[in-house]
């Protein structure tokens, strides 16, 4: 039997183990949260962007108590949290809104919703989603006084109501898919590749808004290169292509002598070249039978339309990834938002076990 003196030494030096335990716990925990920005918000950029929930998307703003998420807010980056204004602890749960928006040289790029169970509260009783977003964009153009807009707002009337439809008038094209989400995205497009437009995305009850025209510019259109001479260029590139690969069994080897097959898919696409500026590119996607991975199908060559120069050369499999592909395009502050959940549960388990473990050993002692 261990003496009372004994025995308080032991429950000491137990005690300052946990306590040194929670310590660490706790800043390997703080280290995950993100620092405040050292710049402060821009106060006429707070005021569009609350204008742009109040006149463009029409929130009920007397029901809400807003505030500015100091944490995630930079100088042309805001986050706010709307509170349901005196609401029982349940409402304020379901109708609360994060609200994020990205400004860029002072001028609205996106504002992205993403509300509770209860979905958003509007100043009038929202209509269906196609004349809900109808009026948004409508609105839209008397807030920005932008004529290619209400273009847009026309294409939009002629299509008449919710469904899969491409609209065409002259460069602009509005491509409406309906899926589990609905995404009405209006596209300047020139040589049958789309460049920067409007995109208006709405999921259940969230909804995304993003005009491209802002932080994205349009090179040069031409596309010199055809689609056949692409998958020349392609093929004839990937046969002389050689790559170091690392195996599941975390040994490298170099990959060469590839055997294409054929071709899986040819595309004209576009994508940033420089200074946020949009050129064409083919995307020419060759099946190649001795790929060293499982599950990679061929390789993916990126040639710029303009010259034919190679981009880049990835692998590709045809697996069906589009519902992760959605959750990451769609939900990334609700996917950063679950990680950083699961990290804290994760630590919360760890420090129980470890206290039931300590406890358990020092009974026994």
């Amino acid at each position: 039997m261990l003496s009372y003196h004994n025995r308080a030494k032991l429950l000491n030096r137990t005690n300052l183990s946990i306590f040194t335990l929670i310590l660490l716990i706790s800043i390997l925990l703080f280290a995950q949260i993100p620092k405040t920005q050292a710049a402060a918000p821009n106060p006429d950029l707070q005021e569009k962007a609350l204008s742009f929930l109040r006149e463009v998307i029409q929130l009920d703003m007397a029901k809400y108590t807003v505030a500015l998420n100091d944490k995630y807010s930079g100088p042309e980056h805001l986050s706010y949290n709307l509170n349901l204004a005196n609401a029982s602890f349940l409402d304020s749960r379901s109708y609360r809104v994060d609200a994020v928006f990205s400004f860029y040289d002072g001028v609205l790029g996106s504002c992205s919703l993403y509300p509770g169970n209860g979905g958003l509260l509007y100043l009038h009783p929202e209509q269906d989603h196609f004349n809900a977003t109808l009026g948004i964009v409508e609105r839209y153009q008397t807030w920005t006084n932008d004529s290619q807009v209400h273009e847009m707002a026309n294409l939009l009337r002629n299509v008449g109501s919710e469904k899969n439809a491409t609209e065409v008038s002259g460069n602009l094209t509005l491509r409406l898919s309906v899926l589990h989400y609905t995404q009405y995205a209006f596209y300047n497009t020139f040589n049958g590749t789309d460049y920067t437009g409007l995109t208006i995305f709405r999921g259940t009850t969230d909804l995304d808004f993003a005009d491209s025209r802002v932080y994205e510019k349009i090179g040069n259109t031409s596309v010199n290169i055809s689609k056949e001479q692409a998958i020349n260029i392609a093929s004839n590139y990937v046969k002389n292509y050689s790559y170091n690969a690392t195996l599941g069994n975390r040994t490298t080897t170099t990959v060469s002598n590839l055997n294409v097959t054929g071709v899986y898919a040819a595309r004209l696409q576009t994508a940033v070249k420089e200074n946020s500026t949009l050129f064409p590119y083919w995307e020419v996607m060759l099946n190649v039978s001795n790929m060293p991975a499982p599950g990679l199908q061929g390789l993916e060559v990126k040639i710029w339309a303009n010259d034919g120069t190679v981009a880049s050369v990835i692998g590709f499999s045809t697996a069906n990834i589009a519902p992760l592909i959605d959750m990451l395009l769609f939900y990334p502050l609700y996917s950063s938002l679950l990680m950083g959940l699961i990290f804290v549960i994760l630590c919360a388990v760890a420090i129980v076990v470890v206290l039931l473990l300590v406890l358990g050993r020092s009974n026994k002692k």
